[in-house]
């Protein structure tokens, strides 16, 4: 299954994203990133994977520490019960 960021014209920097400076943009300060648990969650765990991978890829020291844990907003995937 792909990883997928998605993002609205209203985003924060959603006039300045694109292929070429994706991982910069979500390094900035004022960006969240919503995220399932990587502890009970497989997509959780692949988001934090790919954060990961793509530091090596760029080869930009910190990078996944830019995108840190307190800046990444979790997301529940189940819904709670009412």
């Amino acid at each position: 299954m792909p990883i997928t960021f998605v993002y609205t014209d209203k985003s924060k920097y959603a006039s300045e994203i694109n292929s070429q400076n994706w991982y910069k943009v979500l390094a900035r300060k004022g960006v969240e990133i919503g995220r399932s648990n990587p502890d009970t969650d497989p997509s959780g765990y692949q988001i934090v994977q790919m954060l990961n991978l793509a530091e090596k890829f760029y080869n930009i020291p910190d990078w996944s520490r830019a995108c840190s844990p307190m800046r990444r907003r979790p997301i529940c995937a189940i819904p709670k019960p009412r």
